[in-house]
């Protein structure tokens, strides 16, 4: 358990953002004047979420894409993948807080 807690906590949230943002975003549509680097980016991390096809069109699916459309913005105000990895982190810390109390 507490390596499944390392991994959603600590590294996938570290290998995401540096796919879906750094990747993604510096990559296709950067020069966009309607953030079509944001979108984008956010579409893959929602469509990444998804557990099935029918998840789409689901609440699921709005959430997922907003939280990747703030992440999106917060790397391109700050300019910075550290803040956007920290904010994943926190976001999947409080996701699985029950696991994290269940062992400290």
């Amino acid at each position: 358990m507490y390596g499944y807690l390392i991994w959603v906590v600590f590294l996938a949230p570290t290998f995401e953002e540096l796919f879906f943002r750094l990747t993604l975003m510096t990559s296709y549509f950067k020069e966009s004047r309607f953030y079509m680097d944001v979108l984008f980016s956010s579409f893959c991390f929602m469509a990444v979420h998804m557990h099935s096809w029918s998840d789409f069109g689901t609440p699921f699916a709005l959430t997922f894409f907003l939280t990747g459309v703030s992440f999106g913005l917060v790397f391109k105000w700050t300019k910075s993948i550290i803040w956007v990895i920290l904010l994943h982190m926190t976001n999947n810390a409080f996701a699985n807080w029950d696991l994290i109390e269940a062992f400290t």
